[in-house]
């Protein structure tokens, strides 16, 4: 079968779905206004043939390599420090997705 180009329609999600979309993509945004010292955040959200892909990127100062230390560290060991990044996991898991 051959892979469909992103589609810019809209497709109907189920209602968890959408929240837990919407819930990352908060997450995200928020980690880019505390830590990133950004001036620009931009929330892509793609349909492919079977899956749904959810990017947020920022211009920030924010290294990828500290920010997946940050998440190994933070499942291994759960404390109150990044949350957010183990919650944004969790979430895109439960879709039956990733986070990276």
């Amino acid at each position: 079968m051959a892979a469909a180009a992103d589609s810019l329609e809209p497709v109907a999600l189920p209602a968890d779905w959408e929240q837990s979309l919407f819930r990352i993509a908060g997450e995200a945004l928020f980690n880019t206004a505390v830590h990133a010292d950004a001036h620009r955040a931009v929330v892509r959200l793609a349909y492919h043939c079977d899956q749904i892909r959810l990017t947020i990127s920022d211009d920030g100062v924010g290294s990828p390599d500290a920010v997946r230390r940050s998440l190994r560290a933070a499942s291994a060991t759960p404390s109150g420090e990044h949350r957010g990044l183990v919650n944004m996991q969790t979430r895109a898991r439960d879709l039956g997705g990733s986070l990276t």
